[in-house]
């Protein structure tokens, strides 16, 4: 479940926006829980690191966004902060505090998407927690960063990682949500990448190491989509 906060002194907006993010989660089989605000301090004094997302409006009465956010980043450095505002002009002062994006209000759900679709596979700096996998009689820890893909073969799931590789009952519905929310895609239906691992791709196969895998015509725009995201996002960390 997402945690997430709105700050923006317009009810009106504070309702557009939540009900635009509320949908997109409902959209992708997830929960959100979203937390109102109609100005910076109040906020504040409920913030701690455990939100994963913040809407902030810049152009506020009393301590205006830009303000907040020099605050939030004292706090916490990877929350993830979109900016919103009437005045698009405000845009570039989110260089300041490492802000994900800006939006432009009136809002749109279809440009709430494409925000949301980002901020959901960016790079968070938090430790991501291991997959805990019970093979046979033995319970094994994984980390993300190990894993170079998982497949599905029949009634079981394949964890393919630098050094090993685990095989476990189950579906791939089972690990979908925390693979594709850590900067994992599907290449084809049945298979999912480390986007980290892809060394290349070419026609349609996918290449982790010297390991070649299929990229169906159907996932080819997305997953390109994906790995472009993920490239930005992990350029703009260092």
């Amino acid at each position: 479940m997402k945690r997430i906060i709105i700050v923006d002194d317009n009810k009106n907006d504070q309702d557009k926006l939540s009900s635009c993010i509320q949908k997109f989660y409902e959209s992708i089989e997830d929960t959100c829980e979203i937390s109102c605000f109609f100005d910076g301090v109040e906020m504040l004094k409920h913030f701690n690191n455990r939100f994963d997302m913040i809407f902030l409006d810049i152009d506020m009465p009393g301590i205006d966004g830009i303000s907040v956010a020099k605050k939030i980043r004292e706090i916490d450095e990877d929350v993830v902060i979109i900016f919103v505002s009437n005045l698009p002009q405000f845009a570039l002062k989110g260089y300041e505090v490492a802000a994900l994006d800006f939006i432009v209000k009136p809002y749109d759900y279809a440009n709430i998407e494409h925000r949301l679709k980002r901020a959901n596979r960016i790079r968070i700096h938090k430790e991501v927690e291991p997959l805990i996998l019970k093979v046979s009689s033995k319970t094994e820890i994984v980390p993300l960063k190990t894993i170079l893909y998982v497949e599905k073969d029949a009634n079981y799931i394949i964890f393919h990682t630098e050094n090993d590789q685990y095989t476990v009952r189950g579906s791939l519905a089972d690990f979908e949500t925390v693979l594709l929310n850590n900067n994992f895609s599907y290449c084809v239906k049945g298979v999912i990448v480390n986007l980290s691992k892809v060394i290349k791709i070419a026609n349609d196969s996918v290449y982790i190491k010297d390991i070649s895998l299929p990229l169906s015509r159907h996932r080819k725009k997305e997953f390109t989509n994906d790995l472009f995201n993920y490239l930005g996002s992990s350029k703009g960390e260092k």
